[in-house]
């Protein structure tokens, strides 16, 4: 298990930057991709971050030729976060492999997010659990989510990306999620009739 008190909010970037990469990556891609990202931080603070999470063994290092180094997760110090990755990827692939919006039904699309929805939120719940009864893991359970939560940031950002492009379907799922909302607080006892 990797040795981790706590990290920064940069190096809670730069784990989960690299966390959502197949690949591992050089320090000038690191630097650039982190910096489109924005996540701006000089080539002498990133080279400082890399090195504290090296020694805590939360990243490898390797040499790649003779001057130029790579950087990723050492999963083996992470192996509970794999479960969410795959999860992740799998989400993502969907995603990606198919064009959400026009291959799925709105009914479909707002399944799909219902779905998503409550797994990250009963996965928030358990990891919050998780973290009450062990106190030591905190930081694991809080990176774990983090890969679950990005996921599905990027779904919603696909929904809203054709929302923009596609002003009816925007109309359309507005409705559907209006609708939803509605069944969701008719669902939801009032504390008022409950105590009659």
């Amino acid at each position: 298990m990797a040795e981790i008190e706590s990290l920064d909010e940069t190096c809670n970037k730069i784990f989960l930057f690299l966390g959502l990469r197949e690949e591992k990556i050089g320090f000038n891609d690191l630097y650039r991709s982190l910096e489109k990202a924005g996540c701006r931080v000089s080539k002498p603070t990133l080279s400082e971050h890399l090195k504290h999470l090296t020694k805590k063994k939360v990243l490898i290092r390797k040499k790649v030729g003779k001057q130029r180094v790579s950087y990723e997760i050492n999963w083996e110090s992470f192996k509970h976060l794999l479960d969410a990755r795959e999860h992740g990827k799998r989400m993502g692939n969907r995603i990606e492999n198919q064009k959400l919006y026009e291959t799925f039904s709105i009914e479909e699309i707002l399944l799909l997010t219902k779905f998503n929805l409550e797994y990250v939120v009963l996965q928030q719940l358990r990891l919050s659990i998780l973290a009450t009864l062990n106190p030591e893991k905190a930081f694991e359970y809080n990176l774990e989510l983090l890969f679950i939560s990005k996921y599905f940031t990027i779904f919603k950002g696909i929904i809203i990306d054709e929302c923009r492009k596609n002003k009816e379907f925007g109309k359309q799922i507005l409705q559907k999620i209006e609708s939803k909302i509605k069944d969701c607080e008719n669902i939801i006892p009032d504390p008022q009739q409950t105590n009659k």
